[in-house]
């Protein structure tokens, strides 16, 4: 029996998106990967989707799968050493159904004044897809408002595009470049924290690399 000219354009159709969307795919994380040939860290503000403060965006590129980033994003007592200078604290306080609360302590003023808050992080979303989303909201605390998303985008087996968006609002009034450029820093400090402790685990260990070399074949013995 055959099939339909219909049948056989839509199995067409199928089989080049089959072939062209890897293609696609490989395009755009080659051109991702370019915006790094000349930085390690790209830094911004932007208002993200769905929100209406400025944040602070540290975007970087790091050499190790997705899955080992994904550990040090909700590594969250471990925050505290990304910034030591930044972050004077940081702790688990609770867990329920998926949600984390996280205690942090920011002093600032020379530590004359402690900024200190409760986020809670729900699950990472899109595990699995290549394009994982993680958020961390703002609780309670001495703070008008805090927010931190991250967007972690597969590369391929070995590279990570992590990219974190990062607001913290004190009650007291400041100038806007003045927190503009301090959310970039900030946001920056820790995304780069976060890779380097993510190349650092990845990278294989001295006999991991002795193991994988090729050994020379044994020298035969000498007849007696």
């Amino acid at each position: 029996m055959t099939s339909s000219k219909p049948g056989r354009v839509l199995l067409l159709a199928l089989s080049l998106a089959a072939v062209s969307l890897p293609a696609a795919a490989r395009a755009d994380g080659a051109s991702e990967v370019a915006r790094f040939a000349s930085v390690r860290t790209i830094k911004s503000n932007v208002v993200p989707p769905g929100k209406a403060e400025r944040y602070g965006r540290a975007e970087v590129l790091v050499a190790a799968p997705i899955e080992a980033v994904r550990h040090e994003v909700t590594s969250y007592k471990g925050y505290a050493e990304l910034a030591p200078d930044k972050f004077n604290r940081s702790k688990i306080i609770a867990k329920e159904n998926g949600e984390t609360d996280v205690y942090m302590q920011v002093p600032v003023l020379g530590g004359l004044v402690v900024l200190w808050q409760v986020m809670r992080f729900s699950p990472v979303q899109g595990v699995g897809t290549g394009v994982e989303h993680h958020e961390g909201r703002y609780v309670r605390g001495n703070l008008k408002n805090a927010s931190v998303l991250y967007t972690l985008t597969k590369v391929d087996d070995k590279r990570t595009i992590l990219r974190m968006d990062l607001l913290v609002l004190p009650n007291m009034a400041v100038p806007q470049a003045v927190l503009d450029e301090e959310l970039r820093d900030a946001a920056a400090v820790a995304a780069e924290g976060m890779r380097d402790r993510a190349e650092r685990k990845s990278r294989p260990s001295p006999a991991e690399i002795a193991s994988a070399q090729p050994q020379a074949p044994a020298t035969p013995s000498a007849r007696p």
